[in-house]
């Protein structure tokens, strides 16, 4: 029997052989463990990322193993009190140990938030390939860093997260703080993605710009699996509900667009238009939250805008399907997984025109775009979906059939699976004629 081949995957978040157990159950940890549980009867998989409590396990199947940074106790117990802006470190000599030892065929990084890319020269001493997943370009997304904001607010805004989970710090913080961070990630782009052989990304802006890093570089297009409930789900228009409501699923960051939420509402409350925007994923405690208060003063409207933390798959399905329609107000995106999932269940959706949005949404086809950091704009959408119900209806019904076609499983499978026989293929041809 051949034996299978070794992909080593670096991640962000580690998950283990019995998270691929559960997922057979039905209790998913990302759609990452659903990708290995089917690749597994074909490849040897070793998962690969930072987590110093854990313990390494190697298997059969699947082996994991967790990078601990240097000084990692310290720098947890600092992180409390003020930000740590480089909490990984340089983590290539631990990286370096484990591909010595495992010694895959391909090594593949997904993302470029951590320093994992940091690896590239010495795959490429070692004559392994390697290709990068393209989340977000940190490039990218530092360059729309302020969102709505000026660099001076940014700079004077503090915020206090005292005992408020997750993430709370003993004294105050700026909005600055994580751009140092992804300031950090994007100057380490500049340096090794130009020399990356091999992308996967799901969007035409994802794919001008590793373009522009290495034009000679092989990308592949491999979009992402979703949460199981969003496959067994439907949004259904109700012509008896009289009440607008608007959800979005998004994060803390201030370029994910909340000020020009809270900016739609009232511009909306202005024209009399009574509404309630249902956010997942934030609560008051946020920066983003306080900081949007900050800018908007008086004109703030915190009696429509209902915050709900962090909900599962689903508490979110539950969520969506009591909805009139799914917004983002992003800045910056490539994939948003959070509008995917709402058009996979049908739900009219309009999308900032931001980063990949494009490829998702076809504007009066399957949504609606409008452009980024522009509120009236979004709130003339809001009401064009909401006096027109039944173009609504078609949006969100044309949204559902080409989201099931992008993010089936089966799908997504074989693009993976084509795009690793294919740098195989082309590194035993290298070799080859070496």
């Amino acid at each position: 029997m051949d034996k299978k081949p070794t992909i080593l995957w670096f991640v962000n978040r580690v998950f283990t052989e019995k998270d691929l157990k559960n997922q057979l159950y039905g209790n998913a940890k990302g759609w990452l463990v659903t990708l290995a549980n089917q690749l597994k009867q074909d490849f040897k998989l070793v998962i690969v990322g930072v987590d110093p409590n854990a313990l390494d396990f190697e298997g059969a199947e699947l082996s994991t193993y967790h990078l601990r940074p240097k000084y990692w106790k310290w720098k947890f117990i600092r992180n409390k009190v003020i930000p740590v802006i480089d909490f990984d470190g340089d983590l290539r000599l631990q990286m370096q140990e484990i591909i010595l030892r495992e010694k895959p065929d391909i090594i593949h990084i997904h993302g470029t938030e951590r320093p994992f890319i940091s690896i590239q020269k010495n795959a490429a001493q070692l004559g392994i390939p390697v290709m990068v997943s393209i989340q977000g370009f940190m490039s990218a997304i530092l360059n729309k860093y302020s969102g709505g904001y000026t660099v001076g607010f940014i700079k004077r805004f503090w915020f206090f997260k005292a005992f408020q989970k997750p993430g709370y710090r003993l004294l105050p913080q700026t909005l600055s703080a994580n751009r140092k961070q992804i300031a950090r990630q994007a100057r380490l782009e500049q340096v090794v993605l130009p020399h990356i052989n091999y992308f996967d990304g799901r969007t035409d802006w994802d794919r001008s710009i590793c373009r522009l890093f290495n034009p000679n570089a092989t990308y592949f297009q491999i979009d992402r699996i979703l949460k199981p409930p969003f496959y067994n789900s439907k949004w259904i228009l109700n012509d008896e509900n009289n009440k607008l409501i608007v959800f979005t699923t998004t994060g803390a960051a201030i370029f994910k667009g909340f000020d020009l939420i809270a900016e739609t509402i009232h511009l909306l409350q202005l024209r009399g238009i009574d509404l309630e925007w249902r956010i997942a994923g934030l609560n008051k405690h946020s920066g983003a939250v306080r900081a949007a208060q900050r800018k908007l003063g008086t004109r703030y409207p915190e009696a429509k805008i209902m915050l709900l933390g962090p909900l599962n798959a689903e508490q979110l399905v539950a969520e969506m399907l009591q909805s009139s329609l799914y917004a983002t107000a992003s800045f910056i995106e490539n994939s948003p997984n959070n509008l995917a999932e709402a058009m996979l269940l049908g739900l009219p959706c309009i999308a900032t025109l931001a980063g990949g949005t494009a490829s998702y949404i076809k504007h009066e086809t399957n949504g609606l775009l409008v452009q980024e950091g522009e509120p009236w704009a979004m709130a003339g959408a809001i009401l064009r979906l909401w006096s027109d119900r039944s173009f609504a209806k078609m949006l969100g019904e044309n949204a559902a059939i080409t989201a099931l076609a992008r993010h089936q499983p089966e799908h997504v499978f074989s693009q993976v699976g084509a795009a690793y026989q294919q740098i195989l293929s082309t590194s035993d041809k290298e070799i080859n004629e070496n």
